[in-house]
């Protein structure tokens, strides 16, 4: 029974492949087109839903799909592994993850992608482009991404929450005209011990606090290599940076 206000679900595919290799536990999305498009999820993953294992896209469009929950294009559970080439996420709504939501739960979860894929234009209440949640003793790690032109309440391009001593590691990513109502244009972290960057650029956000980051819950960010906090705007505090939290460190 499709409920007569939500949007028809429709995947219109030429040269799609669809393939599982049992033996890596690996799933794979690609094709010359693919449009994921103007789905619903009552819950998380309004576009796809990945659990356990590893899983490639390829060459796919995922647009204008909206989830209830977490993950308005993308819902990434279970620490399974995600690696996407070629492909761009945008336009897509949710409460948290407009774009992607990652669950780190029993593994270390990755989130790769390469140069040439793109995030644009989703939007969420937490977490514009991504979200990050787990209660958990392992790590994350986001590597490649381009989070550009989101929106939210909190964390414009951003949202991370973790409760427990994982951690989270940014790898060659960026966080580039992203837009917060209320705090972390950029990004927003509450409760993540170990926040990492390494190539991690956070530019050019906007936020009523922290234009660029705000931190917060016991939270601490650190840079391992070349990166950049410039040209963020704060309406009313911490243009790059608000802190709220004495035990927060920064280094």
């Amino acid at each position: 029974v499709v409920k007569k206000d939500f949007p028809a679900y429709t995947i219109p595919v030429f040269e799609c492949q669809l393939a599982h290799d049992s033996a890596k536990h690996e799933s794979k999305v690609s094709g010359k087109k693919m449009d994921v498009e103007s789905n619903v999820a009552a819950s998380n993953g309004g576009g796809l839903y990945v659990e356990d294992g590893k899983f490639v896209l390829t060459n796919v469009r995922i647009a204008l799909n909206n989830a209830n929950a977490k993950g308005g294009a993308i819902f990434v559970d279970n620490s399974a592994s995600f690696s996407m080439a070629a492909s761009s996420v945008e336009k897509n709504k949710a409460r948290y993850g407009g774009g992607i939501s990652l669950q780190i739960t029993d593994d270390v979860a990755k989130i790769l992608s390469d140069d040439e894929s793109t995030f644009t234009e989703n939007t969420a209440e937490y977490g514009g482009s991504l979200s990050v949640h787990g209660d958990t003793l392992f790590d994350g790690l986001i590597s490649g991404f381009s989070f550009r032109n989101s929106y939210a309440t909190s964390g414009g391009g951003i949202y991370a929450d973790i409760i427990g001593t994982g951690g989270l590691k940014f790898e060659n990513t960026t966080v580039e005209n992203c837009h917060a109502y209320e705090n972390g244009g950029g990004m927003f972290v509450e409760n993540v011990k170990d926040i990492v960057g390494d190539g991690f650029s956070v530019t050019k956000n906007d936020a009523g606090k922290g234009g660029g980051v705000y931190l917060t819950g016991d939270s601490s960010f650190r840079e391992e290599g070349t990166g950049h906090i410039a040209e963020n705007v704060a309406h009313l505090q911490g243009g790059g940076m608000y802190i709220h939290n004495s035990e927060n460190l920064v280094g």
